[in-house]
């Protein structure tokens, strides 16, 4: 239990530091905004990309617990992750830096990242 939480913490954590130094240095607009033309499409490729990359976590390196309810707590880490995720990112809002669709797109994804979780494992169990 404990090892799934500190491979998601981990891992995670490399991900998430990565998106944020790339949006704040600004690499990921240099990279993306003229293929994209709009800002918004780039957070929700960054979402998709995010959810992708979970996957790949999930599959190669968190085990099966064998229920559910200890799946989800085994991977606690990766909930308060994304619980301050959705903060930091209505915070943002608030400052008036982000629009609400990109909040939302988040807050999906996060949803999403813990459905995908769950099937994952289940699918590793069988």
């Amino acid at each position: 239990m404990i090892s799934n939480n500190l491979k998601n913490l981990f891992f995670h954590s490399l991900w998430y530091a990565l998106l944020l130094f790339g949006f704040l240095g600004g690499y990921i607009h240099k990279i993306f905004m003229p293929i994209l033309h709009d800002e918004t499409l780039l957070y929700f490729l960054a979402v998709l990309f995010t959810l992708l990359y979970s996957v790949l976590v999930f599959t190669l390196f968190i085990k099966p617990t064998g229920r559910v309810a200890t799946d989800i707590s085994s991977n606690g880490s990766l909930i308060s992750l994304n619980i301050l995720a959705i903060a930091g990112a209505s915070l943002i809002m608030i400052l008036g830096r982000m629009k609400m669709e990109v909040v939302v797109a988040i807050a999906i994804g996060s949803i999403a990242q813990l459905i995908m979780l769950l099937l994952v494992l289940s699918f590793k169990e069988k």
